[in-house]
């Protein structure tokens, strides 16, 4: 009997095999091309911008002229196939970490001039689909386990490269919104979470880990770029959570441990960052004193700058 339900159990195995390889087989067909494409595009951008600023110092002509190597139509064109690939980087590790993919965000989004109109669809475009991506492996257990962070890492750094060069993206949509779904994930913040531990038992531990070292630093990094750029218009209040930062003990040593510490070495470090350094460290200071005395948790009130 027990060869039987073997020899039953064998096409069924052989089927499910076969259709994981036409699943993998689809995968890199609709991956490869699209992988390719940005790749060349990238190495072009990158060399011919290096060569552009080499003839703007040997040619007069050529330092009054604002020349730009891709039009809008190509931005747009290369943003759609960016957002194809985002699309399918939560659910597939290897298309997340695709060197076409990196090196657009890093090389051709942070040396684009985006202050004119016509190409800021393109961009926004890219965040809007950035942003899903990381929403999704904040509030998906089963997303966040096979997140590829090194990949993760260096597509935020690519936002924050590109947010660095060009602060007046800041109030572009879907960027706040970004920088909040990444600080979650940094955090571990489970109420912004869809999926309640009530369906998923394993949800608090899974979301209880922090990620990668490397990929929190990119995340506080783009935090404070953010809040560089934002100026007095966002208070220290809203970037840490507002009165929900001083719950619990426990949570606030996670603001402290996480974010605001980084914060202040990595704000310290910067000549931009010193009109909101000093609010930093003295919302730092209530914190930690709350962590020590929980009875002073009612007198921090908020910060602003």
């Amino acid at each position: 009997m027990a060869d039987s339900y073997y020899s039953s159990r064998k096409p069924q195995q052989q089927q499910y095999d076969r259709q994981i390889g036409d699943s993998d087989i689809m995968k890199t067909e609709f991956r490869r091309p699209r992988d390719i494409l940005l790749s060349v595009v990238s190495e072009f951008h990158t060399i011919c911008s290096a060569r552009l600023a080499d003839l703007t110092k040997k040619l007069r002509d050529l330092s009054s002229k604002s020349t730009e190597l891709l039009d809008n139509k190509c931005h747009f064109r290369l943003a759609e196939v960016a957002h194809s690939l985002l699309k399918v980087a939560p659910y597939d590790p290897i298309t997340m970490s695709c060197r076409g993919l990196q090196r657009y965000m890093n090389e051709v989004l942070p040396h684009s001039e985006w202050a004119q109109e016509a190409m800021r669809p393109a961009l926004i475009m890219v965040l809007r689909r950035i942003e899903k991506t990381f929403s999704k492996i904040a509030k998906k257990p089963t997303i966040r386990r096979l997140t590829d962070w090194n990949a993760a890492r260096s597509l935020l750094k690519g936002v924050y490269l590109t947010l660095y060069r060009h602060p007046y993206i800041v109030h572009l949509p879907h960027l706040k919104s970004l920088v909040s779904g990444c600080q979650s994930i940094i955090l571990g913040d489970q109420s912004s979470f869809a999926e309640s531990s009530t369906n998923l038992p394993s949800t608090a531990s899974i979301m209880g880990q922090s990620p990668p070292p490397g990929f929190c630093s990119v995340v506080v990094r783009l935090i404070a770029m953010q809040m560089i750029a934002l100026g007095e218009t966002q208070s220290l209040e809203s970037v840490c959570g507002g009165s929900s930062a001083y719950s619990s003990p426990e949570k606030i040593e996670m603001y402290l441990m996480n974010l605001i510490l980084p914060l202040c070495i990595r704000i310290s470090s910067s000549i931009k960052g010193t009109t909101i350094l000093l609010p930093l460290k003295q919302l730092y200071q209530k914190l930690a004193r709350n962590s020590l005395e929980p009875s002073l948790r009612t007198s921090v009130g908020p910060s602003t700058i």
